[in-house]
């Protein structure tokens, strides 16, 4: 007999997402922000990129558990996540997945490269490859994923507007325009992750205010409930569902390798 026990976890944020309708109010793209902003921070005082950014990589806590621990925000690599639950159990660089580590020396710049799933131009593309990822990476990809739940649509389509406005004015930080009609914090956002230099510890500190004050010029604040939190029963019960079978399926795809 083969078994696999694996932590249990609560949908993820782009399933989430389509049941509220395509996208999220901007409270609660604000609250996640924060919330994975201080995940990101974890990892990266821990020298590790994670390099796998995504609005299915980001799943909530169990079902079942307390309010504040179910809408927890998890970091996962996905189909990676279950993988790394046996790579960890032997010595090697990189952990959870697709996360690799970067130096601590001057710079985090000689992290592990590794193949993107965001389609770049082939410049910008041998420029990463040659440079390796860093934290500004992860922070970029947050922007995206922020965009996505703003504005909803397609995910490829979200990560492809800024490669496109880029090519036509010769400019990466170009892509804040994807929050064109949005509060202008989040324009500062991704002016801010693509503007400062690999060499520089990002500050932690002032990206989550940027949400903080869009919060306050909304009138909210961080009560802590999320938009999925106002779904009827029917789909509460249907997330659930839907958890199951992707369990029961992760197990399945790893016993088969």
């Amino acid at each position: 007999y083969t078994a696999l026990v694996i932590e249990l976890f609560g949908p993820n944020l782009d399933y989430l997402l389509k049941r509220c309708g395509g996208k999220f109010t901007i409270k609660t793209v604000c609250l996640i922000a924060r919330q994975v902003i201080t995940r990101l921070r974890f990892i990266h005082e821990k020298y590790y990129v994670l390099n796998w950014l995504m609005p299915f990589s980001l799943l909530l806590g169990p079902p079942g558990a307390d309010s504040e621990t179910k809408n927890l925000i998890h970091l996962v690599g996905v189909y990676a996540a279950f993988r790394a639950c046996f790579r960890l159990l032997q010595p090697c660089s990189a952990g959870f997945g697709s996360a690799k580590m970067f130096s601590d020396d001057t710079s985090d710049s000689n992290a592990i490269a590794s193949v993107s799933s965001i389609p770049e131009p082939k410049q910008q593309m041998r420029e990463r490859e040659q440079k390796g990822f860093s934290r500004k990476d992860d922070l970029r990809r947050l922007g995206y994923v922020l965009a996505y739940f703003v504005q909803g649509g397609s995910w490829e389509d979200v990560i492809r507007r800024p490669i496109e406005i880029a090519s036509m004015t010769g400019t990466r930080g170009s892509a804040s325009k994807i929050f064109a009609k949005s509060p202008a914090q989040f324009a500062s956002y991704m002016t801010y992750v693509y503007d400062f230099d690999d060499t520089v510890t990002p500050d932690y500190e002032y990206l989550p205010r940027l949400f903080d004050e869009v919060l306050e010029e909304s009138s909210e604040h961080d009560d802590g409930v999320y938009d999925w939190m106002l779904l009827g029963d029917g789909e509460a019960r249907e997330m659930v569902g839907f958890l199951l079978f992707c369990c029961a399926d992760a197990t399945l795809t790893w016993k088969g390798r």
